[in-house]
């Protein structure tokens, strides 16, 4: 029954390969109750058990069984801990994204970095769509491509 005008939003539909469907394991994912960092993913994170262990022994508390929630409060534990990685949104994707396994793709919002998302994909595919009144130009899109094409370091896009 709310409207409301955003300049950037994130979606996705599928339930998580994480945990039984339900609306406490689909996407998005929050990183805390004050949803400073959200994220809807594809694939899979293959060390998302032993992320969750480490941040739960340092205070985080989880809402989900997600492979998802657990890169979720990452990014919210290096932007807390880390303020050297947090210069840039994408400098903070980057960070987390050297620590996670698996084939995934990644959609990242933040209220700290405003109509900003950050795109990763790592094996798996992402398809982004884009609403405009008008005819799109994407001249306006600054969009980072990551390293050599050839290499599985993963493919990052700021928009």
């Amino acid at each position: 029954s709310k409207t409301f005008i955003s300049q950037v939003s994130i979606a996705h539909t599928r339930w998580a390969t994480h945990g039984v469907p339900s609306v406490v394991n689909c996407h998005p994912l929050r990183s805390d109750p004050a949803n400073e960092f959200t994220l809807v993913h594809n694939g899979i994170v293959t060390n998302s058990a032993e992320l969750r262990l480490v941040l739960q022994k340092r205070g985080y508390k989880f809402e989900s069984e997600t492979d998802t929630e657990a890169v979720a409060i990452l990014t919210k534990y290096i932007y807390d801990t880390q303020p050297d990685k947090r210069a840039n949104f994408t400098d903070l994707v980057k960070t987390v994204l050297k620590e996670l396994e698996g084939s995934f793709a990644f959609v990242f919002k933040s209220w700290h970095y405003p109509n900003e998302i950050v795109t990763a994909r790592r094996g798996s595919p992402l398809l982004i769509g884009v609403k405009t009144e008008k005819k799109l130009k994407v001249d306006f899109v600054d969009v980072e491509f990551a390293g050599d094409p050839t290499e599985a370091k993963p493919d990052l896009r700021t928009y």
